[in-house]
């Protein structure tokens, strides 16, 4: 099963007056695994300070989000993340610490359109992302048995804030849905 985190705590539930992706959207680079909820997304071959390398990273680091929703391990997104900027990253650790958690799993993978790319003193990258995320389930962690329906939604916003810091990159911040 492939995994998708439910936005719906991010919204008024009401209908959505979302953006579409932009034509001028920067298609992600095709990666040859299979996504599954158990298994954490493997990292990018070679990193450089490049706009490529740049996208790459902001899809894995979307991965590992989605992962982190999908099984409640937040400790990968830490990995690549710097927790002292990262506002997204508490609320992942919130939501992974929470006794009864509501994971999302869905039954296809969601897809990320990355747009809107800013750079800043050649070292900080700033995306803005559509998020298309298939419909699932939201499974209560303490009660196997509470299994709610996770609707699709198509075009959700986000962002991510990177840093390229000389030898690696460095998740900043992330926000979704808003």
């Amino acid at each position: 099963m492939l995994l998708a985190v439910s936005l719906a705590a991010c919204s008024d539930g009401e209908g959505s007056d979302l953006p579409e992706a932009s034509a001028e959207s920067t298609p992600v680079q095709e990666q040859d695994w299979e996504w599954s909820a158990t298994e954490v997304p493997p990292a990018p071959d070679s990193m450089e300070d490049s706009e490529q390398s740049a996208e790459e990273f902001a899809q894995y680091a979307m991965e590992l989000i989605f992962y982190a929703y999908a099984t409640g391990d937040a400790g990968p997104v830490l990995d690549i993340a710097d927790e002292s900027t990262c506002e997204g990253c508490a609320s992942l650790q919130r939501f992974a610490s929470a006794e009864s958690k509501k994971l999302q799993i869905a039954g296809s993978e969601p897809t990320f359109t990355f747009t809107d790319l800013q750079v800043n003193d050649d070292v900080y990258y700033n995306f803005s992302v559509a998020m298309d995320i298939p419909e699932g389930q939201r499974v209560n962690s303490a009660d196997p048995e509470d299994v709610q329906p996770l609707p699709a939604a198509d075009g959700v916003p986000a962002s991510l804030n990177l840093q390229w810091t000389g030898e690696e990159w460095l998740l900043l911040n992330f926000d979704l849905g808003e």
